[in-house]
Parts: C-alpha cells; structure tokens; sequence
C-alpha cells in the first residue's frame, strides 16, 4: 500500500510518499507502465462488464481493470529502479486497488508484461 504524494510527477528518485519500483531488464530498453484501476462489475455472457445486465436478480460478481494512465521509464541492463508517486496525468490517485503493469520495448519489439497489485490509502 501507499500514500499519494500530493504534488509533483509520477516519478521521482525519492521520496516520503509513493513507493519505490524496482526491476530487472537484460539489455537498456524503454519500460512503459501502465496503472489500472480494479473495479468490480457483473459477469455477463462470460465477460466482465460494468453495469449489471437488465432482468437478472441474481448475478455473478466479477473484477476488471480500467487503465488509468501510462508513463515511460528509460532503462539501463541490469537493476532498474524508481520512485513511483502515486500521481498520474497530473492527478494523485484515488483510494483503491490497483495494478502496475510494466511492458519492456526494444527497437519495435516489446516484451511480455509484468504486473503488480497495490493499494492507495489515505
């Protein structure tokens, strides 16, 4: 869990709120991470959806990720790490579970991607 610094960037060396992302990659490449919001929607026809499906009294519950924003970090091989807010778009991140995903690119190709669950609190 962490707190959202309440000013600055997504990113930083340091910091006292956010928390710290650490990683490795085998050669330098640029790492897109994309924060996703968990919410929780209704199973319909094997899909998870936001609203719930008209006429039906008694339906499954599910959990879904909606993307909130993405921010880049330049890589260099080996150990990899940064500082991450809790700030995305400009915007502190509200309470609630979310999900980092990080997708490693290089010279157009991209790697498989990782992700990660945490939780902002107040």
């Amino acid at each position: 869990s962490l707190r959202a610094a309440s000013r600055g960037s997504s990113i930083t060396t340091s910091g006292k709120k956010g928390a710290t992302v650490s990683y490795g990659v085998l050669q330098a490449t640029t790492t897109t991470f994309t924060v996703q919001k968990a919410i929780r929607g209704y199973l319909r026809q094997g899909t998870c959806v936001a609203t719930r499906p008209a006429g039906s009294s008694s339906v499954k519950r599910c959990m879904f990720y909606k993307s909130v924003g993405t921010f880049q970090h330049v890589d260099v091989a080996g150990r990899n790490r940064f500082h991450f807010t809790g700030r995305i778009k400009g915007r502190m991140l509200k309470v609630g579970v979310y999900r980092l995903q990080a997708i490693p690119s290089f010279a157009g190709y991209s790697g498989a991607a990782s992700r990660v669950a945490f939780t902002v609190i107040r």
